[in-house]
């Protein structure tokens, strides 16, 4: 009886995995746009730097409205890097590197509260991450 349920679970896997590979790349990368919300998560991102970026150029920025918008970009950068990763190697590269700007960013955020020499690197890491983006998103509007 064991027998049969591991021989029935063993060939349910393995059509599983052939189905995988019947797939082609930019459909799978499509496939995945579509799962994980990358575009809409994307958008939300965008819209959080600026509001970083809005409160890193106002000297007047108090400490607690950066530290808000900077915890909002902390925490939408880990939702969105939990999609990770994707099917199309160049893609997940592209957007690990974003990601991994938007938390640099958002470091330098926090320390950047007194400091406009700090202020403009955590904007310099906004715009490296803007660029990534843009580009991952040129490679994800090709495959669709």
């Amino acid at each position: 009886m064991r027998f049969v349920r591991l021989a029935s679970l063993l060939v349910a896997s393995s059509l599983t995995l052939a189905a995988c590979g019947t797939q082609s790349p930019a459909s799978a990368l499509k496939n995945w746009m579509t799962q994980s919300s990358v575009l809409a998560n994307l958008t939300t991102l965008v819209g959080d730097a600026h509001k970083v970026q809005t409160q890193l150029l106002d000297p007047r920025a108090t400490p607690g409205n950066l530290h808000l918008v900077c915890a909002v970009l902390y925490l939408d950068s880990n939702a969105a890097a939990a999609a990770l990763p994707t099917p199309d190697s160049q893609t997940s590269t592209l957007l690990s590197g974003a990601y991994e700007s938007l938390l640099r960013a958002v470091n330098g955020c926090y320390a950047a509260t007194t400091s406009p020499a700090r202020r403009l690197s955590a904007e310099a890491d906004l715009h490296a991450a803007g660029a990534l983006i843009d580009e991952a998103r040129a490679r994800m509007v090709a495959a669709s």
